[in-house]
């Protein structure tokens, strides 16, 4: 979460998979777990970029917790990455090693298309997760979709300062894709709900730090009520200016990042609200993912549902969508889900 690029993460699934799907009468997919009959539960690898951050940790448990439901066994721990270079390393590593499918949220699309592409002519199935490989993977699933939340966050923002209210956007990336987008979708809809929400840009000063970006556009308008952080280090240097400069409660923090790394920004009021998605359940929804495209039954256009999951169904997007940012053969996992001071507690990731 804001995870993206934050999260890198490699899942190598081995081993045969059995499920047994069927089709209800909407035409929906449905997964349930394999016989063990069929030689037991499916091998499972799940490495990540950097180990050790509650991000991971939560979704390695959720994907642990549902392993056994989607047929698979308890997941291993691999080890950190930390490069585009080592992440290919690892996906020529899992073809070598006759691995079926390879799971991976890239570190650098660009560099890692080209084994991506070798992976899925050798016969591996190939699933992109928080950041996609176009036209290197089989599907995608996506966080959220941009116009959720959009929606979400601007919505928070006129809820806690008013229709009018001077926003500064904060990003420590301000040229990264899915920054801009995320940030084109909060003044769309901005525009079409509250047109005199005025946008306001702190990224002025070259090699500053988040906190330093703060700072000066607090000073610089001096009637800003609230800045939208993109990103976990945008987030932490605003709030830390709205406590240093003592504006806590006059200047709300919003943003989209992680719940835990941002505690005490929550406990001391200088941040508002934060949104992401549940890194727990994305573990867990990835595990069904896995197991149903193994089987070759997701297809563009139809939908599915996860046994282990009580309620819901997800749709695996035809065309591509501006407004979503889905493209085709993308899944997105979830509505937003905001994390504020009441609730940030019940998260640790």
């Amino acid at each position: 979460m804001l995870g993206r690029g934050a999260w890198r993460r490699i899942a190598v699934v081995c081993c045969e998979m059995c499920l047994v799907l069927g089709a209800g009468a909407s035409g929906v997919l449905s997964a349930t777990a394999p016989a063990a009959a069929r030689g037991g539960c499916v091998k499972v690898a799940i490495e990540f970029g950097t180990q050790g951050r509650p991000v991971s940790e939560a979704t390695l448990a959720g994907a642990r917790r549902v392993a056994a439901a989607n047929g698979m066994c308890r997941p291993s721990y691999g080890a950190p990455t930390g490069s585009a270079s080592k992440q290919i390393g690892e996906v020529k590593a899992a073809v070598r090693a006759g691995e079926k499918l390879i799971v991976l949220s890239a570190d650098d699309p660009i560099l890692l298309a080209p084994a991506l592409r070798a992976a899925m002519r050798a016969g591996v199935t190939v699933l992109t997760l928080e950041d996609d490989v176009p036209g290197a993977r089989d599907f995608f699933i996506q966080d959220t979709a941009y116009n959720a939340i959009g929606r979400a966050v601007i919505g928070a923002i006129v809820k806690a300062e008013g229709p009018r209210a001077t926003v500064a956007w904060l990003a420590t990336t301000p040229d990264s894709t899915l920054d801009l987008a995320w940030l084109s979708a909060m003044m769309a809809d901005s525009a079409a709900h509250y047109p005199a929400l005025r946008f306001v840009s702190a990224n002025v000063l070259p090699l500053a730090t988040p906190l330093t970006l703060a700072e000066a556009v607090l000073h610089a308008y001096p009637g800003l009520k609230a800045i939208l952080a993109l990103d976990d280090a945008s987030v932490a240097g605003a709030a830390q200016a709205v406590s240093d400069l003592r504006k806590v409660g006059r200047v709300g923090v919003f943003g989209v990042a992680d719940p835990e790394p941002n505690q005490r920004y929550f406990a001391d009021g200088s941040l508002q609200a934060l949104f992401g998605w549940d890194a727990t359940d994305e573990g867990e929804f990835t595990m069904c993912v896995a197991a149903l495209a193994y089987q070759h039954a997701l297809h563009a256009g139809r939908s599915f549902t996860c046994p282990a999951r009580p309620t819901g169904s997800w749709a695996v997007a035809s065309t591509s969508s501006r407004l979503t940012g889905a493209t085709r053969d993308t899944i997105i996992f979830s509505k937003p889900l905001e994390f504020t001071p009441q609730n940030y507690r019940q998260y640790d990731f």
